[in-house]
């Protein structure tokens, strides 16, 4: 009697877990089902982005800056500024970016000064950003009391991706629209919100 007892709580152990599992699966399906949509449109809204020039800060940060090419040491990176200049330079701008660099970098290395390769990356960077935002207020914001996990429950996620993904106060961070020109010092603020909105979901 006590070994069929134990038998049947082992399965049903066995069933819960495979519920659980089940349950877990459908929660993140359903999440990336939910985050497509407004990945996409933050995309979109700045596709007319990708034929603009390099232009102003551009000429200094990426044309002129010799960390981005292939002959400097990587290391370089983290010793100089955002220009290339030595960070023990007096003359330098003091502003350390590192990633952004390399960001810059690895552009470059891809396809050397074409402008529409800068852009590209700023814009999917958008699109990352939209949707670590909404993962973070599905997990931590709009907390579902329920384990369900449709848009009725994740509704209001959903509606701060769209915002975030169309709003036209990132239009600079974006693209840097300068006259009708678009310039790549914009990377940093992108770059420095994945890593912001990226800590607090993860």
């Amino acid at each position: 009697m006590a070994t069929l007892q134990r038998e049947t709580k082992e399965e049903e152990d066995v069933a819960s877990n495979t519920s659980s599992l089940h349950s877990s699966l459908i929660m993140q399906l359903s999440i990336l089902v939910l985050s497509i949509g407004p990945a996409v449109l933050a995309a979109v809204v700045y596709l007319n982005s990708l034929s603009g020039d390099l232009v102003h800060d551009d000429v200094f940060a990426i044309r002129d800056n010799q960390d981005l090419k292939p002959s400097t040491p990587w290391s370089h990176l983290l010793l100089n500024d955002f220009w290339g200049e030595s960070m023990a330079s007096p003359t330098s701008h003091k502003s350390y970016r590192p990633i952004t660099v390399l960001s810059f970098r690895l552009n470059y290395l891809w396809h050397g000064l074409e402008p529409w390769g800068y852009h590209l990356v700023n814009v999917l960077l958008h699109s990352v950003n939209t949707v670590l935002l909404g993962w973070f207020c599905m997990r931590e914001v709009f907390v579902c009391p329920r384990r369900s996990y449709g848009f009725a429950e994740h509704g209001w996620s959903v509606v701060v991706m769209l915002l975030f993904a169309s709003h036209p106060v990132h239009t600079e961070a974006v693209s840097k629209n300068m006259k009708e020109l678009q310039y790549r010092e914009g990377r940093r603020e992108v770059v420095d919100l994945v890593g912001k909105v990226w800590s607090l979901t993860y």
